[in-house]
């Protein structure tokens, strides 16, 4: 049997806490082989822990013939950069964290080099491979209901407490900490509303297009203290609303609804971070109410999936046209922001 070679493109805590622990969990197929990081004595220390390369260089480690799928976990601006070069570099697959790109530009050069090349695109919205959320709505779909509104909250804790929870994290260098000091000034509030669309409220943007696939019309949009935000507004004629707050002193929680006329489907999502079992879905329908959880992580269903589909050749459970169409939804909502928050 093959093993796959996986490079890792930036250190952090998406790869110490997430990628690599689900990663290592299948060593008859997958084995991490190079670590890229700006960082190098963070590049390092993880390539070192893990008998992997390391290098500051993305081009070395998209170009080295023993990494098979790149991982991209960089900061958002260098998304649609590196998956293209991934692509042109002829991987097998390509693993982007959300967002996959930032303009509808870019999705299409996405598309254009994955088409060309063969490489298989996966989008790290885990929710979207949760085995218990995926089985519930064949079951759904099998009642043939619809649902009239949608709504998903995210209540949570600081990233860090949620990394802490999953492993003990390599911390970047001290010699590579950001020079210049005095105050930074606060962010606009459209750019603090874009980057919680495109790095949270895009986990379920594929849930709620599984349930309705019209373009989203904001009515109302305000940006919480901190992070967080509430946006409000139409997908066809359902109603939807997104609301999430970090760093509250609340227990943290995430769910999602989508109600219907005589149904409902609700979800209890797992705490980000942490690889402990599906989420908790109940549909009620005519009176009958149905649970579907496993043992199995979104995370570790989501490398599943890759193995599928690199070692199985199966076709990716999401295409290509599926993840354009799902990052064209939030960019169409980032779109509004302006005449929303503006006026």
């Amino acid at each position: 049997m093959q093993k796959y070679g996986i490079g890792f493109l930036a250190a952090g805590p998406v790869a110490q806490s997430i990628h690599i622990p689900a990663v290592r969990r299948y060593p008859q197929q997958l084995s991490v082989s190079h670590i890229m990081d700006i960082d190098a004595g963070l590049a390092q220390k993880l390539g070192d822990l893990h008998g992997a390369k390391w290098t500051t260089s993305e081009d070395d480690l998209i170009n080295d013939p023993n990494v098979h799928i790149v991982v991209v976990g960089s900061p958002n601006q260098h998304h649609a950069r590196q998956v293209i070069k991934a692509c042109e570099a002829g991987k097998k697959l390509v693993l982007a964290e959300k967002p996959l790109a930032t303009s509808e530009q870019e999705l299409a050069q996405i598309r254009e080099a994955a088409e060309k090349s063969g490489t298989a695109i996966v989008v790290g919205a885990m929710h979207a491979f949760d085995t218990a959320y995926l089985e519930a709505l064949a079951y759904w779909n099998s009642l043939s209901q619809t649902a009239d509104s949608f709504e998903v909250v995210s209540y949570l804790s600081t990233n860090n407490e949620f990394v802490d929870l999953a492993t003990q994290l390599l911390l970047p260098s001290e010699t590579n900490a950001p020079v210049g000091g005095g105050p930074r000034p606060a962010p606009d509030p459209v750019v603090k509303v874009t980057n919680g669309i495109l790095g949270l409220a895009m986990h379920d943007i594929p849930l709620i297009r599984d349930f309705n696939q019209a373009a989203p019309k904001l009515d109302f949009v305000h940006p919480m203290t901190g992070f967080g935000y509430l946006l409000q507004g139409l997908i066809g004629d359902a109603t939807f609303r997104f609301i999430a707050q970090m760093g509250g002193k609340w227990a943290p929680g995430w769910t999602f609804r989508a109600v219907g006329t005589s149904a409902s489907f609700e979800i209890d999502f797992q705490p980000s971070y942490v690889l402990a079992g599906s989420a908790k879905v109940r549909v009620t329908a005519n009176g009958e109410v149905r649970e579907f959880n496993n043992q199995l992580s979104a995370y570790e269903a989501e490398w599943e999936e890759i193995i599928n589909i690199v070692a199985g050749g199966k076709p990716a459970r999401y295409p290509i046209s599926r993840i354009e169409d799902d990052s064209a939804f939030a960019l169409a909502m980032i779109q509004q922001l302006p005449g929303l928050m503006y006026a």
